[in-house]
């Protein structure tokens, strides 16, 4: 459905205190990857966690059909279109996996093609 959560990320300076914190808080199972980090497993949004992110933050994922026409919208209202977001392979027409937004004075999410070309990328996905 076009404007679900589809995960979230966790940017962290240290990877591994945030998985003691967040598993032992919250419950959440931290299936380990690379840099300390790994996928979680939150309750209904699966979510990534990775260090090295001095600033922290976190960021939503939201499903958008077209990614293309999403981003024109965004300019069209005024939005900022960021980055395609790191480690995300194209999807299969060429367009970034996921790409990161702001609208005017507000938080930044991110948004991602439907399911399916995500899991022909192998993209993190719910």
């Amino acid at each position: 459905m076009n404007g679900e959560p589809t995960h979230f990320e966790l940017g962290v300076a240290d990877a591994s205190k945030a998985t003691e914190l967040y598993s032992r808080l919250l419950g959440w199972t931290v299936h380990p990857m690379g840099d300390g980090g790994g996928w979680i497993e939150a309750g209904g949004v699966r979510g990534g966690l990775h260090g090295g992110d001095p600033d922290g933050g976190m960021v939503l994922y939201f499903r958008a059909p077209d990614i293309e026409a999403a981003l024109q919208t965004v300019k069209a209202l005024g939005g900022q279109p960021g980055e395609a977001s790191p480690g995300r392979a194209p999807n299969s027409a060429g367009l970034p996996n996921a790409v990161t937004i702001r609208a005017p004075g507000s938080a930044r999410i991110s948004i991602s093609p439907p399911r399916a070309d995500h899991e022909r990328s192998g993209a993190l996905c719910a």
